[in-house]
C-alpha cells in the first residue's frame, strides 16, 4: 500500500530567512475584457506552470529561483513579524540578496531532490475565483505530495500550498519567523513592541538547514531536539521534526507523527500528514476518508484512487475497491496502478471474465501484449488459464474480435 511522502520543507526560512505574504490574482472586474484578461492569465499561469515542473524535474536550481518573488514575499514576512519601518526594511534588503534566493530554493526542494520522483502538472484550481495551477509529485515508492502555485499578474511565485503542511507556505514560515524574535517579556514574543533576532535559535536553524542540504538528517534532528522546551510543541517545529524523522527510520518518523497527532489531531491541515498514523494504528476509516477529502480537494486522482482501492480492500470492502480502481482509470487512463488494481481484484473474486475484460482492456490502452506464455508465468493467474473465460479470450484474440 502506497502513502503519502512529505515535502514541507519548514526550514527554508530558517537558512535564509524565507517566505511571507498574502497571495496575488488576476484583478477580479466586469464584462467581457475583463474576462478576456481572466483567460489570458490562466492561459499564462498554465505555461508557467509547465516550465516550472520541467525545471523542478530537472532539479535547476538556477531557473527555479527565477520563479520566487523575494522582494514581495520578503516585505510580506517583515510586516507581519516586525513593527518598526527601519526593521522591515532592514529585513528585506538581506531578505533580497542574491545568495539567500539559491539557498532559499535548495531548502525548499531538498527533499524532492534526495528522492527519485516526477513533477506532473495536473490542472487549473478554482479557489474563490481564482485559477491557480496544481502540482503532483510523485515518488518511486509510491508517496505523494501535491503543491498550489500562487503566482502574481508578473507570473511569479508569491506563496504555495503543500498537501503536507495543509496551510500556505508563508503561514508557516512566519510562524518559525516568530520564533526567532524577542521581545523583553516573551521569548516567543508578540507582534507589537521592540523586536530583536534571537541569535541562539538563528543559529540553531542555520544549523539544521545546512545539516539537512548535505543529508545529515540525524544530525539535524538532534539539533532540533535541543531547542528550549518551550518550542517543542509549535506545530513548525514538529512539521519540521517529521520531515527530518521520515528520513531517519520508520520508528523515529512514528513518533513524530504521534506528537502531532497528540497536539494538532483535530485540526484539519494535518489530515493529509497523518494518513501514515491512521494506518500504522489501523484506524482505516479515517484513512479512507481523508483520501476522499483530498481528492474532493484536488480533483479527480488515478493515484490517489488507487490508494482508496488498497485502503477499501483492506476493509473487505472489494465492491468499493473495484469501483475506485475503475474511477482512477477514468481520471488518469495512462496510469497503468488501478489496471493492475482491478487484475488482482477480479483474480481474488475468480471474476473471470471480468479478468479478460480488463487483460484487453491494458493491451488496447497500455500496449501491453498478453499470451498463454506469459500469464503462466504469473503464479496468481494459473486458475484464470484453466478456465472457460480465458479459452474464449484468447480465441477471441486470435480472431481479432
Amino acid at each position: 500500500m502506497k502513502y503519502p511522502k512529505i515535502l514541507f520543507p519548514v526550514s527554508l526560512l530558517l537558512a535564509s530567512f524565507c517566505l511571507s505574504t498574502a497571495p496575488l490574482s488576476a484583478q477580479q472586474m466586469g464584462g467581457s475584457e475583463a474576462q478576456q484578461q481572466k483567460v489570458s492569465f490562466q492561459q499564462q499561469s498554465m505555461q508557467t506552470a509547465v516550465d516550472f515542473v520541467d525545471a523542478l524535474n530537472r532539479q535547476d536550481l538556477t531557473k527555479l529561483s527565477q520563479y520566487i518573488d523575494l522582494n514581495t514575499i520578503g516585505t510580506g514576512i517583515a510586516t507581519r513579524v516586525l513593527s518598526k519601518q527601519q526593521d522591515i526594511n532592514d529585513f528585506v534588503s538581506g531578505f533580497t540578496q542574491p545568495q539567500n534566493q539559491t539557498k532559499m530554493v535548495q531548502n525548499m526542494f531538498s527533499s524532492v531532490f534526495q528522492d527519485n520522483f516526477h513533477a506532473q502538472f495536473m490542472r487549473m484550481l478554482n479557489e474563490g475565483g481564482v485559477e491557480r495551477p496544481l502540482i503532483r509529485i510523485s515518488y518511486q515508492d509510491g508517496g505523494l505530495e501535491y503543491l498550489i502555485l500562487y503566482l502574481s499578474e508578473q507570473q511569479k511565485i508569491v506563496d504555495t500550498y503543500m498537501a503536507t503542511s495543509g496551510k500556505l507556505m508563508t503561514d508557516a514560515l512566519t510562524q518559525a519567523t516568530s520564533l526567532m524574535i524577542n521581545t523583553d517579556d516573551s521569548f516567543l514574543g508578540r507582534v507589537l513592541g521592540s523586536k530583536k533576532i534571537d541569535k541562539d535559535i538563528l543559529e540553531s536553524f542555520n544549523q539544521i538547514g545546512s545539516l539537512r542540504r548535505s543529508g545529515n538528517f540525524e544530525q539535524a534532528f538532534q539539533v532540533l531536539k535541543s531547542l528550549p522546551e518551550s518550542l517543542q510543541k509549535e506545530r513548525v517545529i514538529i512539521d519540521l521534526g517529521v520531515v527530518l524523522a521520515q528520513s531517519i527510520s520508520d520508528e523515529e518518523y512514528m513518533k513524530q507523527l504521534t506528537l502531532l497527532a497528540d497536539n494538532f489531531a483535530n485540526d484539519p491541515s494535518t489530515q493529509f500528514l497523518l494518513i501514515d498514523y491512521y494506518v500504522v494504528k489501523e484506524d482505516f476509516q479515517k484513512v479512507i476518508s481523508s483520501i476522499y477529502n483530498v481528492i474532493e480537494r484536488f480533483g479527480p486522482d488515478g493515484h490517489l484512487y488507487e490508494l482508496a482501492a488498497n485502503v477499501h480492500h483492506t476493509m473487505g470492502k472489494i465492491d468499493l475497491s473495484i469501483n475506485a480502481s475503475k474511477k482512477g482509470i477514468n481520471a488518469e487512463p495512462d496510469y497503468e496502478g488501478n489496471y493492475w488494481m482491478l487484475n488482482y481484484l477480479y483474480l481474488e473474486s475468480r471474476d473471470f471474465a471480468a479478468v479478460a475484460a480488463n487483460l484487453s482492456q491494458i493491451e488496447q490502452k497500455l500496449g501491453y501484449e498478453f499470451s498463454r506464455e506469459s500469464l503462466a508465468q504469473e503464479e496468481m493467474f494459473k486458475e484464470f488459464i484453466q478456465s472457460d473465460e480465458f479459452d474464449q479470450w484468447l480465441k477471441n484474440k486470435s480472431d481479432g474480435a
